[in-house]
């Protein structure tokens, strides 16, 4: 008979994740049957919400559309699905139509055929026209910054943050804002602000965060493109639980003027802004607008021979709080692997190699937390309150209780967190931890290796539910933390309808490999699918 005697420990494991995989889901299940929406969004009217931004931007540069034509088709999809979703949270719909028209009259008063040269060159314009979505918290002039914070219910942005400039200067027209969780800082879409965002793909179901408005609305096909920031996973998780592609750039690459929280020093080397869309082929175009002169860092143009690459993998990071990897999703990791090897002859390097190598990848929480929310030079208690103090998670949290407060849970036990400050010696200690694997990764995969894992080990949870398995976020704050770029690849559907998929990770300043892999698993597994 034999085998391990358990000990208490090891049974507290097992209860742990016995609730996080089975009870939770049984619990928000029943609660959303009861008290949950059954409310669908309506069908796609427009075959133009079916076409990529590229293909818009090609027929707008041609003639055969007029950008106020797309502008329109989208501000009224928005209409249509946001009472359901609640993606979109202030809109510029009037002065997008007069941006649209005023475009349009420039246009036809150039001459179509004479576009390739001057200000509407491809290459001066390579998004003329198309609209856009940006995340709430970054600076669209005119209008509100709030960050999900209550205190900054009255900010208005007096100019564009750096990112929106280049896209705008580059042919967008910007529609609206869209939902953020509090200050970015958790992976649910819900502040005091604007309320809680919903998926496309079930009304109960959460969008992911913090970029879960954009992830909900580029989904709703209610925008094609948008831009978000990731600091632990808010561009790949949305991406994941809605169903559409988001990449996170090498690390400090693209610009954080303009956005909020402000990111100090040590929090920039986390934090980044980025595309989600539909079509993985929109992906390079605009990020090469936001990355701006920093593009020739990469090679973005060079044409990528998928049989050079080495294909690393791995199915599951072993981590006791953490919900396990479901089984489609690591199948969606074996048929990405076994596609590239087959079609490409790419070469498969087995998981073991890999694995062996890299057993931090467990401690990815606690090298996160102690250079994100304990840097000493960045405060999100402060943050939270607009600079004026910092918020006293104890009492605050018996305002929660009372229903008095105006801050949301995540962004109190945040606060909490951030008063338990390490030492100085716990510090550097998780910092030689990620340093050290950060080096040995960049060595394992060179400049002609990638590796593919989960985004997620589940699909969208209900409401609420990521409270309950919060360290599931393990599988995105790796490579916030390692800096490294990751493309997000939508791969399917489970039995629920509700979307997952995986993600494609390379060496630093090898952005083209993982968005060149993109696109080839979107011509073989089909990417975004309409959520009807």
């Amino acid at each position: 008979m034999g085998g391990k005697i358990w000990s208490w420990k090891d049974w507290l494991v097992c209860l742990l994740r016995l609730y996080m995989d089975i009870v939770s889901d049984f619990l928000f299940g029943v609660y959303n049957r009861i008290f949950g929406s059954t409310q669908r969004l309506p069908p796609i009217r427009s075959d133009l919400l079916r076409q990529s931004a590229t293909a818009l931007v090609r027929r707008i540069r041609a003639g055969e559309l007029t950008s106020a034509d797309v502008v329109e088709a989208y501000i009224q999809r928005i209409r249509d699905v946001n009472p359901a979703i609640n993606a979109v949270v202030a809109e510029r719909f009037e002065a997008a139509r007069a941006d649209a028209r005023e475009l349009d009259r420039r246009l036809r008063d150039t001459g179509f055929e004479n576009l390739d040269d001057g200000e509407f060159s491809e290459a001066r314009k390579p998004l003329l026209g198309v609209p856009i979505t940006v995340k709430e918290c970054l600076q669209v002039q005119g209008m509100p910054q709030t960050a999900g914070a209550v205190a900054r219910k009255h900010v208005v942005a007096e100019a564009d943050a750096e990112a929106v400039h280049r896209l705008r200067s580059a042919g967008a027209i910007v529609l609206a804002l869209t939902n953020i969780c509090e200050i970015c800082m958790w992976w649910e879409t819900d502040n005091k602000v604007y309320g809680r965002t919903r998926n496309p793909y079930g009304v109960n179901r959460s969008v992911g965060g913090s970029s879960g408005g954009e992830g909900a609305i580029i989904a709703a096909a209610g925008s094609p493109c948008g831009i978000g920031s990731d600091i632990g996973g808010s561009i790949r998780i949305p991406s994941f639980f809605c169903g559409v592609f988001g990449h996170k750039p090498t690390r400090a690459l693209t610009p954080l003027t303009g956005m909020f929280p402000e990111s100090s020093e040590n929090t920039a080397r986390f934090n980044t802004v980025g595309p989600l869309c539909r079509y993985a082929e929109d992906l390079q175009p605009f990020y090469k607008v936001v990355l701006g002169p920093e593009a020739k860092t990469l090679s973005l143009d060079t044409m990528v021979d998928l049989s050079k690459l080495r294909l690393h993998y791995i199915l599951q990071i072993e981590h006791p709080f953490v919900t396990p990897v479901r089984s489609y999703i690591k199948g969606a990791v074996r048929k990405a692997v076994n596609h590239l090897a087959t079609k490409h002859r790419a070469k498969i390097i087995p998981e073991s190699q890999i694995k062996d190598r890299l057993e931090a990848f467990c401690y990815t929480a606690e090298f996160w937390t102690a250079e994100v929310i304990h840097d000493p030079n960045h405060s999100f208690s402060a943050d939270m309150l607009n600079g004026v103090g910092k918020l006293q998670p104890r009492a605050e949290f018996f305002r929660w209780i009372r229903g008095r407060s105006e801050h949301t849970l995540p962004a109190i036990l945040l606060a909490a967190m951030e008063q338990a400050t390490p030492t100085d010696q716990n510090r550097k200690h998780w910092s030689k931890v990620r340093d050290d694997l950060e080096k040995e990764i960049v060595d394992i995969l060179g400049n002609d290796g990638i590796l593919i894992m989960p985004t997620h080990p589940r699909t969208a949870p209900y409401q609420n539910q990521p409270k309950a398995m919060h360290l599931n976020t393990i599988y995105t704050t790796l490579f916030n933390a390692l800096g490294l770029p990751v493309t997000h690849v939508p791969m399917g559907r489970d039995g629920l309808g509700l979307p997952y998929g995986i993600q494609i990770i390379s060496s630093h300043y090898n952005d083209h490999l993982t968005l060149a892999v993109a696109c080839e698993l979107e011509k073989t597994f089909g990417g975004w699918r309409e959520p009807t």
